[in-house]
């Protein structure tokens, strides 16, 4: 946690300063929200065009990942699919 240089709490999420920006921050899975960043996130910290251009929030994200994995009938295929997240 190195790229860390200070957290705060806006509304009722940790607000984090990192240093990272571009490919390094998509890299790190700590920091890489997929989807949910904001444009506004996506340009200030220089990933527009490494992500798709849909924006999409994380509570979406895990409803989409949970009735995919629920429509597996495999309990093997449901374990794998967990372990992803």
């Amino acid at each position: 946690l190195s790229s860390i240089s200070g957290a705060s709490t806006h509304r009722r999420y940790p607000v984090l300063r990192i240093h990272e920006s571009g490919h390094d921050l998509v890299r790190d899975p700590l920091f890489n929200k997929g989807t949910a960043f904001k444009m506004s996130e996506r340009d200030r910290l220089g990933i527009r065009g490494l992500l798709p251009p849909k924006v999409l929030s994380l509570e979406a994200q895990l409803d989409r990942e949970l009735a995919s994995i629920r429509k597996l009938n495999d309990p093997l295929m449901k374990n794998l699919a967990m372990q992803d997240l």
